[in-house]
């Protein structure tokens, strides 16, 4: 199962650039009772995808390996929230660094 957690856009963190990521961002399970528990928990879990994403520097987010590491990082942390089951996947639908 794939739920659509929405589009972020966030600052990453260059001190002297404006820089930003846009994402869309989905992510997969294969517990039934997840989609109740992701809607009910999606305000902590938004909190824990800007965090990791405000954390980033340009250099974190330009190959597909570093963008990987990134999803792992947000399932693990999406997964500490969560209580009935785990995510098995984390999707960037869409992804914009500039």
């Amino acid at each position: 199962m794939v739920y659509s957690l929405g589009e972020y856009m966030v600052n990453l963190n260059e001190p002297n650039y404006r820089r930003y990521i846009k994402v869309k961002i989905s992510v997969g399970y294969t517990e039934k009772k997840l989609d109740k528990e992701i809607a009910e928990k999606a305000s902590p879990i938004s909190d824990a995808i800007n965090s990791v994403l405000r954390s980033k520097k340009l250099d974190d987010v330009d190959t597909a390996e570093k963008t990987d590491s990134i999803k792992i990082e947000m399932k693990n942390k999406i997964n500490s929230i969560l209580d009935t089951g785990d995510l098995t996947n984390v999707y960037f639908d869409e992804i914009l660094v500039q």
